[in-house]
């Protein structure tokens, strides 16, 4: 199951380690503990294929970097250490 879910970046779990849900990100979240919660989103993208094959609007703003998390950080600490 896992693996289908990941072939679908919208689909999400609910844990860390068994999926992800994004901010913002319009989709499902599925139960991950049986098929049911995965076999209803694929019903639900079977009854409207149109609006799955589209693909996603473009983000309102770029996609934040692996360090941004990093320098945000570094930046609190600046100013709370500042004198």
């Amino acid at each position: 199951m896992q693996r289908a879910a990941s072939a679908f970046g919208h689909i999400g779990g609910r844990t860390a380690h068994k999926g992800a849900i994004g901010q913002g990100v319009s989709g499902f979240r599925v139960d991950v503990g049986s098929p049911d919660g995965l076999r209803a989103v694929f019903q639900r993208i079977d009854a409207d294929p149109e609006r799955f094959r589209a693909s996603p609007p473009q983000p309102s703003h770029p996609p934040r970097a692996a360090a941004d998390p990093g320098e945000d950080l570094i930046a609190l600490y600046d100013r709370l250490l500042a004198p």
